[in-house]
This record gives structure tokens, C-alpha cells and sequence, in this order.
């Protein structure tokens, strides 16, 4: 039967107040968190959610007290061990198509721009064809256990919106306008697809990544290849030199290496640097489109990317192995 009652965290077996619903079967204590839709086995350590098990360390990171929107952490650690185990030999990605996005839907012609993820589920805006201070958006939802459409958004005004993060701390979505509102972002509730709020902030930038660790936004400084440490407010706090490569993208981070997607003329590449802007890595990309953005994944990342040559713009699993020299 289902109640509502005090549980013991599995993680830290320190007794807190819930009020989702806990039930018992066979003997077993089961928590059932309502959003994401997670069930947890205290006596097997399983973690489920629409019948889909997920790594037990997510589900001990939601029961103890974390933000339940905060599973990036979890799905995102292990590149950088890869890139790690990999520093200093060359590194590529192979890629496999996992979705695409139609770009002439709606009698539009649609451009790919800004992509995040909160783990669970990717976030692409794609982005109006014409001058970006009239352009219109909407955001697709897609689901990274079934690489699904799972909800659409309405017309948004957001620009160029050439990144959006997940703001895994304050469960929201944020967007860099870019190019004519440079210090300009937008917030979105990441279940409704709704705008919520918009802000000018400090920073003059194009692109945006978070890590909820840290508590730092890392923006990618507008007309250079320099990054800038934000703060959970968007205050400016340590500016970090770049290093000059191909046409600047979307950014992301993890707890150890900060990630920039950039087109080259023959080759797209993701540029590694630690948290103080030392260069770590370069890692190839096949030219399968432009790149637009990037997230951390598993042991590589997810990339999307437009397809000039089709109509459509296409979302990869990037996968990293040791590459050939040049």
C-alpha cells in the first residue's frame, strides 16, 4: 500500500522527510520519486525508472538530497578518464547516427543551433533561416534512453540561441542568444518547454556550459577563443586564455576538463582544456555537417550536427579511440 512517510537514504542512511509515495513488496522498502519517475530497491540496489535501469550511483546521488534534475554528474564522468587514459597520443571519434531532426518542418527551413542535456533527455533548438533579430525557435526533446521525440516546444524569440545548458542546480534550461544580444540568456522550464525568464547578464558571450560541482558557468567569450568562469549569478570570476582554432560551437564541461566544439575546413574537433585553460587534448570529428553542439555521454559524447547536404540535422554518438598521427 502506498503512503506517504519518512525513508532512510540509501546513501548516507540519514532519515529525511518525503512526501512521494513509498511502498512495500515482498519485505522490500521501495522510494518512488515522482519526477523523474524513479523507483529505487534499497535491498538490491536497483535503479529503474519505465522499466530502465540506471546506474545505482544515480539513483544514491537523487535519494541523498540532490536536486532531482542533477543526473549529469553520474552520466557524464567517464570521458574524461578516457581522455585521460588517451593524454598525449592522438584521439578520434567515431560516430554513429542516433536521430534526426527535420529542418523544413512547418514550412520553415530550420538551422540547428544550440543542444544540452540533464542526462536523462537532449534539448536541441533549431532556429528559423533569416536575420537572427526576428529569428524564431523551438526546442525538441529527446528522450536518450529511446532516442524518441518526446515534446516539441512553442515558438520561442531567443536569436541565434547558439547554446543551451542545463542548469542542473535550479532545474532549467538556459539559452545564449549570441550575436545580436551577446550578454543576453534566456531560461526554460526543461517539462514544459515554456519560457520562464530572461536576463542580461555581465558576459558578453556565445555559448555557455555548467557544472553544478563547481557552481560555475564557463561562457566562451564573444569575438574570441577565450573562456570566462561565471558564477551561479553570472558574475565574471577568471578569465581564461584561448587557444585561436576553426569556427567557434557549443561548449561543455565535466569536473575535470572543460570541452569546445569548433568546424574546420575538413574536420570538426573538440578542444580540451582543465578548469585553469590548459590545453589537453584535440580530438578529430568526421565532417558529417557542421557542428552546432555537444554533451558529455557515457564514455564519449553526443554531437549534433547540420546536414547541409540533406534536410535534416543529424545527432551522433561519438564514441573516442586512439586515432593515427596528423
Amino acid at each position: 500500500s502506498k503512503t506517504n512517510m519518512t525513508y532512510l537514504c540509501a546513501e548516507d542512511k540519514e532519515e529525511k522527510d518525503i512526501t512521494q509515495a513509498v511502498w512495500a513488496d515482498n519485505g522490500k522498502r521501495f522510494l518512488h520519486v515522482k519526477n523523474p519517475g524513479v523507483v529505487w530497491n534499497q535491498e538490491q540496489g536497483l535503479h529503474q525508472s519505465n522499466s530502465r535501469k540506471v546506474r545505482p550511483a544515480q539513483a544514491r546521488s537523487i535519494l541523498s538530497g540532490d536536486h532531482p534534475r542533477r543526473k549529469d554528474k553520474v552520466m557524464r564522468t567517464r570521458v574524461s578518464e578516457v581522455i585521460k587514459q588517451l593524454q598525449g597520443r592522438p584521439i578520434e571519434a567515431e560516430l554513429e547516427k542516433v536521430f534526426s531532426l527535420p529542418r523544413d518542418a512547418d514550412g520553415i527551413y530550420w538551422n540547428l543551433q544550440g543542444g544540452g542535456s540533464d542526462g536523462s533527455f537532449a534539448y536541441f533548438v533549431m532556429v528559423s533561416k533569416g536575420p537572427s533579430e526576428t529569428a524564431l525557435s523551438r526546442i525538441f526533446k529527446v528522450s536518450l534512453e529511446s532516442w524518441e521525440l518526446v515534446k516539441v516546444s512553442g515558438l520561442l524569440s531567443m536569436n541565434h540561441a547558439n547554446d543551451l545548458v542545463c542548469d542542473s542546480a535550479r532545474g532549467r534550461l538556459v539559452v545564449s542568444h549570441c550575436d545580436v544580444h551577446p550578454e543576453r540568456v534566456s531560461f526554460i522550464d526543461p517539462e514544459s518547454l515554456e519560457l520562464i525568464g530572461t536576463r542580461d547578464i555581465p558576459q558578453r558571450h556565445y555559448s555557455l556550459a555548467f557544472d553544478a560541482e563547481k557552481g560555475l558557468y564557463v561562457a566562451g567569450k564573444s569575438r574570441t577563443y577565450d573562456l570566462v568562469l561565471l558564477d551561479e549569478d553570472f558574475t565574471p570570476v577568471r578569465e581564461l586564455p584561448g587557444v585561436e582554432g576553426f569556427v567557434k560551437q557549443g561548449l561543455d564541461c565535466d569536473e575535470d576538463f572543460i570541452y569546445f566544439f569548433q568546424t574546420g575546413p575538413d574536420l570538426n574537433w573538440i578542444f580540451v582544456f582543465d578548469w585553469d585553460g590548459a590545453p589537453i587534448s584535440r580530438i578529430k570529428v568526421p565532417m558529417v555537417g557542421e557542428s552546432e553542439n555537444l554533451f558529455t555521454y557515457g564514455d564519449g559524447f553526443v554531437g549534433a550536427f547540420n546536414n547541409n547536404e540533406g534536410r535534416s540535422a543529424d545527432v551522433y554518438m561519438m564514441r573516442l579511440k586512439e586515432g593515427c598521427e596528423g
